[in-house]
């Protein structure tokens, strides 16, 4: 039924119309899945209180997109995984656009599908995160804390660019779901997300029912009021989420075809080998097909 759903999308996606492309997406996202209880809470706060910031890696390399860490209550009895993502001054710009972007879900109490939960963002000054048993802070960083129901979190262009196993066809095809639920979810609240690309999907290890990928990077979001008379520049923002995601969708197609190229040339020497070979290349390019 899901390669169904997706032949469906993709049609609809490709002809780039502004009204029918909206109600497209809404309509199909309104089907697929569902289940109320992909839901996640948008529990923002705008200070990190006092609490203990663990990095479960010896040397983390912050220039990397997320650092996984631990968070310790004062009682050392409560601990609660998560993942920090550092801005420089350079890119502090985005770092505000996307601390203001959950700050307007939490005091709107937005219910969004499959979104990347935000818990706090902080300047540098306010973050210290204990490394080796030593508490450091960074110099001129800004912060944002998030967690996801998993024990580990990996973009989707990380999975791509080193040809991960991980990244079946399976949970391509569930990705490519949960992430027509998310702009859907948010189209549905007035909220344009601005830059949908592999480096703003999320994949949750190991994921958890169907839900598989989350949509982050929220760095270029647009609020559609509706109250302002320039409606079609309105619904020309929500159709360029639909352009960004079919060009998505055109990049998982060709990582498709990589897969399925590799798998060619490979000559296996037992049949058993050459079985299992042929029936990934079929499962690939039925990927490829929808």
């Amino acid at each position: 039924a899901f390669v169904g759903y997706i032949n469906f999308i993709a049609a609809k996606l490709n002809c780039f119309a502004y009204i029918s492309s909206v109600r497209s997406l809404h309509k199909l996202a309104q089907n697929v899945n569902e289940h109320k209880n992909n839901l996640y809470d948008n529990t923002f706060t705008k200070s990190i209180q006092s609490l203990q910031l663990v990095a479960l890696s010896q040397h983390p390399d912050i220039m990397q997109d997320y650092v996984r860490i631990e968070i310790v209550d004062n009682n050392n009895k409560h601990k609660k995984l998560a993942w920090l993502k550092f801005y420089d001054n350079t890119n502090v710009k985005s770092w505000e656009n996307e601390k203001r972007f959950y700050a307007y879900l939490n005091s709107r109490n937005c219910k969004l599908h499959n979104i990347l939960t935000a818990l706090w963002s902080c300047k540098s000054d306010k973050c210290r995160i204990k490394i080796n048993d030593a508490e450091k802070q960074l110099v001129d960083k800004y912060t944002t804390c998030y967690t996801a129901p998993g024990s580990d979190i990996k973009q989707l262009s990380d999975l791509i660019r080193l040809q991960s196993l991980w990244l079946t066809p399976q949970r391509i095809t569930q990705a490519v779901i949960n992430i027509i639920q998310a702009i859907q979810s948010l189209h549905l609240n007035n909220i344009v997300h601005g830059s949908i690309s592999a480096d703003a999907i999320i994949f949750i290890i190991p994921s958890k029912d169907n839900n598989v990928a989350l949509l982050s990077k929220f760095i270029n979001w647009a609020l559609d009021t509706k109250k302002t008379d320039k409606k079609e520049e309105n619904i020309t923002l929500k159709n360029d989420d639909i352009k960004d995601f079919t060009e998505l969708c055109h990049h998982l197609c060709s990582y498709c075809r990589q897969q399925i190229h590799r798998r060619t040339n490979n000559n296996p020497s037992s049949p058993s080998l050459v079985s299992n070979v042929n029936k990934e290349i079929a499962i690939w390019a039925l990927l490829d097909k929808t």
